[in-house]
Formats: C-alpha cells, structure tokens, sequence
C-alpha cells in the first residue's frame, strides 16, 4: 500500500511539474497559496500551481478532532471563468490522515471533490466557497471520519473497513503570486 501512495504521489506531481512547465511556455503560470477548511474538520495550508484552467493542488494540515492525525492531500482542479473576476473551480483531492507517526499501515484514506466560487477580496486575495463530497475509508480503527461538523450521509463496509460519505462545505482563502 505504501508503494502504491508513493507511485501515486509521484505520477501526479510529474503532472503538476509537466502542466506548469505548459503554462510557463503560454506565459499563464499561476501560483497561489492559502488556507482552507472543510465541514469535516480538515484544515490545511494549500498550494495550488498550473496553468489558468488547469492546475496542481497539495495540501497539508491537520483535522480539528484528531491533531494527531496530519491531512496530506494530493490533486488537481479545472477553472471555469464566468467573468474577469469570478470562477468556478472543479477540484479532485485525494487525502491520507497519518496515525503513529506516518506508518503506512496506519493510513485512513479517501477523497474529496469540491466546486468553488472562487472571487477577489483585495490586492491578490482570492475567497473560495463552495460544496464538497467526502468519501473516508477507515482502515486505522481511529475512527477520525466520524469527527465532522456533519453526520454521514450513509455508512458503507468494505473488506472489513467502514467508508463514510460526507455531503458539507469547504472555503478558503489565497493568495496569488
């Protein structure tokens, strides 16, 4: 399992890598980070690259609940412009919540998919707002996904693991540089 994050991790930041080096050669390189935070409790420092409608997302935080659990998630996003100043933003994140000091048999695991309004406060600052769907497999027994603002919307067991599916909201606030 823990090959397979690694495999996983390392083909989409090759992505991230290859669609910025795209963006760059069109002169629409984007950089932004920030802070977002989600109805199932994840709050994490972001860090979105790319180009102006497709780009890489890496995020690393923590769950309110279970400060002993880090967050790392790993995605990308599409942004659909509806005017100068606002989009709405598609994003797919895959997310590991880390116990006993990142051992890798110890990996709740899901993934979360968000659309957000993303408009201009001041000078560079951007908020994002928006839904987001959550699926949590528990495979630690720590029982983190159960520590949500919001109850499952259904509960489902999969060899032996409960998997959560959360329906909430996630907003955000960056800076592009």
């Amino acid at each position: 399992m823990k090959k397979n994050l690694i495999l996983a991790g390392l083909t989409l930041m090759s992505i991230l890598f290859t669609n910025n080096a795209c963006a760059q050669e069109n002169g629409e390189n984007i950089n932004k980070i920030g802070v977002s935070t989600s109805s199932i409790l994840n709050t994490a420092i972001d860090y979105r690259i790319g180009g102006e409608s497709f780009y890489g997302l890496a995020q690393i935080g923590f769950n309110y609940k279970s400060m002993d659990a880090p967050v790392i998630s790993i995605g990308a996003g599409y942004s659909a412009f509806v005017s100068d100043k606002l989009s709405i933003n598609s994003e797919l994140a895959f997310m590991g919540y880390f116990y006993d000091n990142l051992n890798a048999d110890m990996i709740d695991k899901g993934f979360s998919t968000n659309l957000l309004l993303e408009f201009p406060l001041v000078s560079g600052f951007r908020l994002m707002v928006g839904p987001n769907l959550s699926i949590i497999e528990n495979n630690s027994g720590n029982a983190l996904n159960t520590k949500s603002l919001l109850n499952p919307i259904t509960t489902f067991n999969v060899k032996d693991n409960d998997v959560n599916m959360f329906i909430g909201f996630n907003i955000g606030i960056s800076y592009q540089f």
